[in-house]
């Protein structure tokens, strides 16, 4: 059955024929870290050094070109609790989910209600003994509408030139003009979608003190919205408890957090603890002190340099998250003046609320292929000549969009999520 929202073995399916299709397999090297780039002025190239994960033998790579595809999100972090290397059940964080875990009529602590939490929540729901949900604070949450793609809808998009592409192309652009409005603060979209928010608690959920625990106070699109049918529901059962209270510490077996109203700690036993917290993505140095008010025990990933999580070394040894202090230039998100032949992918102020991450990345390729192609044509088998955007263009991209940053929700004195720094740069 295809539907609507692709589940996680489709995915994982689409990619590997991807792989398989482009013969990707053959030019991927596995179980391999990268540890450092290292840009060499006098060569022009790129020497990157990595490790072997088995053998933990090292290795020196060298290329014209260094392209950053490692992501936003790509090391999980577990809160800096009191007590944390104390537990003694099983603990994982949701980004590094085992394979051959069972939770069945175990009784599991959930700490976090990000995206991934209010998706795995419902799933492993049934299996549970019982079930503790530590939330900080509430998203907004949205029907799914998931619908089955027909057999009609699937032979069209098989059989008939450019139907699927043609769909495509008028689905993104719907959705850009629709979130251009929807991203406003206080725009008519944005307070009809509010209502739907509200409308959609309401009607799964009737405990009115539930309720409060559950309805977001944050102004709509501080943190990324879900579409979700079941998650609400999961919360009505007896044995599920929805904490509000902040985790204060971790004991062998038992999570502890301290009661607003009180002031007494209240410790509950667990068997399992999983970390549903959020993505933070690249927030490191600079805007570490900028935005010290952005709880990463509520984040959920280790905050890295935007896109490439591991030291470079551009012209005269400079850190890439050395230049990027103290306001976070690039030309495009993409390249980086000093840093030659360089081009990362969901660099800073790339991300918008208006574009589809998935066509940011297509345009993002298509502009590292075309200054590749260029430098290669320049340089016709013998590299004289290096490429990178000149500083003052970079200065003039990245402030062309402080005016239209600071009108979006994460710009709110009161929004405090990973969008403040991953998707705005507003100092």
């Amino acid at each position: 059955m295809v539907a609507t929202y692709a589940t996680q073995p489709e995915i994982q399916k689409y990619f590997e024929n991807v792989a398989l299709k482009y013969q990707l397999d053959k030019s991927t090297t596995f179980n391999t870290e990268v540890l450092r780039a290292v840009w060499d002025d006098s060569r022009l190239l790129w020497f990157v050094e990595t490790v072997d994960l088995p053998t933990k033998t090292r290795r020196i790579w060298s290329s014209h070109v260094l392209i950053s595809a490692a992501g936003a999100f790509t090391v999980p972090k577990k809160a800096d609790i009191s007590g944390l290397n104390d537990f003694q059940g099983e603990s994982w964080h949701s980004g590094e989910w085992p394979k051959n875990a069972d939770l069945r009529g175990k009784t599991v602590a959930v700490i976090g209600t990000g995206p991934s939490a209010a998706q795995f929540i419902p799933n492993i729901y049934p299996d549970l003994e019982a079930l503790i949900v530590y939330q900080r604070s509430p998203g907004h949450v949205l029907p799914r509408n998931d619908k089955v793609v027909g057999w009609f809808t699937k032979w069209m998009f098989a059989n008939v030139p450019f139907w699927q592409s043609s769909l495509r192309w008028l689905n993104l652009r719907m959705n850009t003009i629709l979130r251009a409005h929807l991203f406003v603060v206080g725009s008519f979209l944005q307070r009809k979608v509010l209502g739907m928010c509200k409308d959609h608690l309401y009607k799964q959920v009737k405990d009115e003190t539930l309720r409060k625990k559950l309805e977001s106070k944050d102004v709509f699109g501080c943190k990324r919205p879900l579409m979700l049918d079941n998650y609400f529901p999961i919360f009505t059962n007896q044995n599920v408890q929805l904490v509000t209270d902040s985790v204060t510490r971790l004991t062998q077996n038992s999570v502890v957090s301290q009661n607003a109203a009180t002031g007494k700690e209240e410790e509950r036993h667990v068997d399992v603890l999983i970390w549903g917290t959020d993505s933070d993505g690249n927030t490191k140095h600079v805007w570490r002190e900028v935005y010290r008010f952005i709880d990463e025990a509520s984040i959920g990933y280790n905050p890295v340099d935007f896109g490439l999580p591991l030291p470079t070394h551009g012209r005269s040894g400079q850190l890439l998250c050395d230049k990027y202090q103290p306001d976070l230039m690039s030309l495009y998100g993409v390249a980086v003046d000093d840093f030659p032949n360089y081009f990362n992918f969901l660099g800073p102020n790339s991300s918008s609320f208006e574009t589809s991450l998935i066509e940011l990345f297509e345009l993002q390729a298509h502009y590292a292929s075309l200054a590749t192609k260029f430098l290669f044509e320049k340089n016709k088998g013998s590299f004289r000549y290096a490429v990178m955007p000149k500083e003052e263009r970079v200065t003039e991209w990245t402030l062309s969009l402080r005016p239209g940053q600071k009108l979006l929700p994460p710009a709110q004195p009161e929004c405090k999520s990973y969008y403040k720094v991953c998707v705005l740069i507003l100092k």
